[in-house]
């Protein structure tokens, strides 16, 4: 009947237990010995706040078991502060929307330490008169009830903590780890939670993980029906912390799950908004009309911003332009009273270094809203006073340290205005000595590989650090599948495209809406690259269907590659990157003249007929103009490295060449050709400092097969 009773309780059908007590009390000798289970009773009426029916089971049945007059004791205390609980149905809030007075936290402060005094030993936290309870589930019961009551009534969090954790090494119940959990989250927004003006700095990251850990616990539990019943009460810090922690995708796959149990309240909105906002940069119209008219205009706002910060480096002009449309439209809503909004249009007019702008501000609203960009260095960058603002950012990251405020911050200034001496030394002092746990998450370490490749465009370097960090960073074997693609496309490497492709059609179903055109795009190139034109195409016409946009024209590549197009479809033989290859006579001359100084080029069957070779795409190109192709059938493997073939594409992208078609087909067709990359991790450990930095991407890729497959002959 225990049993019983506790799952119902775990369920927090209260009400349904109660009533199947009354229903067995009808048993004779079940209500003679009813003191074994008054216990259980008492914590039901506390459960569903009928605290008088609860104090009455308790004195009347249970006064002879310490365990009894502990729980009677904490729902005399409940009784005390929430004196109209039986007038009020569901769960008791932890914190209310204006804070407790002073008068008000010493009385709570009075009852906690008189309730305490009582039960606990003030040095040791540990359970006084220990003998008087008769086993460790019950000791465990006394820590579980202590910790429920200092976190829930009296804000104790830190000790509720403690409590919690002893009830949980005697008996590891999941209930025990949703309260662990709500108390870590509880203390990591103690901070911010009546703050106007929150800063990121002021949640405590290290308390957010640990919530994190104990959420995470008890929502895999395979009791389905008792992860609904965690939901209800819990999933809505659980959903906070990972927004927190900029853990989208979980969260939403968390929010899609479980959305039917969760409050459908206003606040559950928000946060969904919020995370819509920030993720995918877009919120839907039945979402929006839910929020009120403050919150709907400000997450409107968030959603531009964000792609404000999104395009600032992957397209410049359409950064300009959203800049500018935000600026009008802040213009047209004067004044702005949200500050949440002025912050993020203030934001725009400085990192746009729009001086009119932030000049017209200042002059329309009150100084303290420009306090914090003055004091941390923004007005000084913006006016171009560097040291200034160095001075500044540097002392604003040495007060805070936090990961996703400060540090972002510091770094982007170091970033922006290229300051690669002390963005160095940041990363190795934080690296040698972490401020907090966030600064060893896999997210920490990915980032450095990341800024490497795409904000100091120096893709060897990333390289080098991703071999460097692997441990770290494939604690995230998620983040580390995204690094090593973007890594991968960025020096030519498209080997094991099938297992790759079902990789990112995955993430598909993951990703924002605007990450998908980089999905798509890297997809496509899997295909083009390993010449799989048929469903290079395919891709194309998916992507057209669902108005998916192309990257660099990209499309048109992919068709150009399949079969002759028309003229539009080429790009010509302008722009700053010069093509590989050419069908020129003058080009194909200089590279005869190169290809016949080899003793080896001059024997029939590259005097390699049954070995295995690698050689660059230039000999393959001398071979064909010669009419020599003949003679490679008679090699056993031809090794061809992918940034060869990519160059005789983009070479047949800029003219159409039925003589570099012709290669590319033969390629295509040909048993013996084997397309090939470097293993990638032994390449990134292989880019050590300025190595190799100043060949071309072929040649990079052909020493280092060279070195890694030492059996084959390297004709180059």
């Amino acid at each position: 009947m225990c049993g019983l009773l506790w799952y119902y309780g775990v369920l927090r059908k209260d009400a349904e237990a109660v009533k199947l007590l009354d229903s067995v009390y009808e048993d004779k000798e079940i209500y003679a010995n009813r003191n074994k289970i008054s216990f259980m009773q008492g914590q039901l009426y506390c459960n569903l706040r009928e605290f008088d029916k609860g104090i009455e089971v308790l004195e009347n049945n249970g006064r002879n078991r310490i365990l009894s007059e502990l729980l009677l004791d904490i729902i005399k205390v409940y009784k005390q502060f929430l004196p109209d609980a039986n007038h009020i149905s569901g769960q008791i809030p932890v914190y209310t929307k204006s804070p407790r007075s002073d008068e008000e936290n010493k009385r709570y402060r009075e009852a906690y330490l008189g309730l305490k005094k009582k039960y606990i030993n003030p040095d040791t936290y540990n359970l006084l008169n220990l003998k008087d309870y008769e086993d460790r589930e019950s000791e465990s019961v006394a820590y579980y009830w202590l910790g429920l009551a200092s976190g829930q009534l009296f804000h104790e969090h830190k000790e509720a903590i403690e409590y919690l954790l002893r009830a949980s090494e005697l008996d590891d119940l999941m209930v025990i780890h949703e309260e662990l959990a709500n108390n870590y989250f509880e203390l990591a927004r103690t901070e911010l939670r009546y703050e106007k003006n929150p800063k990121k700095y002021q949640i405590d990251v290290e308390c957010l993980f640990k919530a994190k850990i104990h959420f995470q616990y008890i929502m895999n539990f395979s009791d389905e029906e008792v992860v609904h019943s965690f939901v209800e009460k819990s999933g809505f810090a659980y959903l906070q912390t990972l927004y927190w922690l900029k853990e989208y995708i979980t969260f939403y796959d968390f929010y899609n799950k479980y959305e039917k149990y969760l409050p459908d309240k206003d606040y559950i909105w928000m946060l969904k908004a919020e995370t819509d906002a920030e993720y995918h940069h877009i919120v839907g119209n039945d979402l929006l009309k839910k929020l009120n008219p403050k919150d709907r205009s400000y997450i409107e706002y968030r959603c531009v911003y964000g792609r404000i910060e999104l395009f600032h480096h992957i397209n410049p002009a359409e950064y300009v332009r959203l800049c500018n449309a935000l600026i009008i439209h802040a213009q047209k809503d004067y004044p702005i009273e949200d500050r949440r909004i002025f912050q993020m249009v203030l934001d725009v007019a400085i990192t746009g270094k729009s001086i009119q702008f932030y000049e017209d501000l200042r002059k329309q609203y009150p100084q303290e809203y420009f306090q914090d960009a003055e004091n941390i260095g923004f007005v000084d960058e913006l006016y171009g006073n560097m040291e200034a603002a160095y001075k500044k950012f540097s002392k604003m990251f040495e007060e805070h340290k936090d990961y996703d405020g400060s540090f972002r911050i510091m770094k982007g200034f170091l970033i922006r205005n290229k300051k690669r001496k002390e963005y160095n030394h940041l990363y190795d002092q934080l690296m040698a000595d972490p401020p907090d746990i966030s600064y060893e998450q896999p997210q920490f370490y990915a980032d450095c590989v990341r800024e490497e490749l795409l904000d100091w465009n120096d893709k060897f370097k990333a390289m080098e650090l991703y071999s460097l960090y692997y441990d770290q960073i494939k604690g995230d074997m998620t983040l580390a599948k995204e690094l090593e693609e973007a890594i991968k496309i960025n020096i030519a490497d498209y080997s094991g495209y099938e297992e790759r492709i079902a990789w990112n059609r995955y993430m598909l179903t993951k990703a924002p809406q605007y990450a998908k055109i980089q999905i798509y795009d890297t997809i496509l190139k899997l295909y083009v690259a390993n010449m799989k034109y048929k469903e290079a195409v395919a891709v194309v016409e998916e992507m057209q269907q669902l108005k998916i946009p192309f990257m660099s024209r990209f499309d048109q590549c992919t068709m150009v590659c399949a079969r002759p197009q028309k003229s539009s479809f080429y790009v010509g033989w302008g722009g700053k990157i010069r093509a590989s290859f050419s069908s020129d006579k003058n080009f194909i001359a200089g590279l005869l003249n190169r290809a016949h100084l080899n003793y080896w080029y001059r024997m029939p069957g590259l005097n390699a007929v049954g070995m295995e070779i690698i050689v660059p795409m230039r000999t393959i190109i001398c071979i064909f103009r010669e009419n020599r192709q003949k003679e490679l059938l008679a090699i056993k493997r031809i090794h061809i490295m992918y940034s060869g073939i990519i160059g005789l594409q983009d070479s047949l992208w800029r003219e159409e060449s039925p003589f570099l078609r012709m290669i590319l087909q033969w390629l295509e067709k040909a048993d013996n050709v084997v397309v090939a990359a470097p293993d990638f991790m032994f390449a990134c450990k292989e880019m050590k400092g300025d190595n190799m930095i100043n060949d071309c991407a072929e040649e990079v890729q052909i020493n280092l097969y060279a070195k890694e497959h030492q059996d084959y002959i390297c004709l180059k």
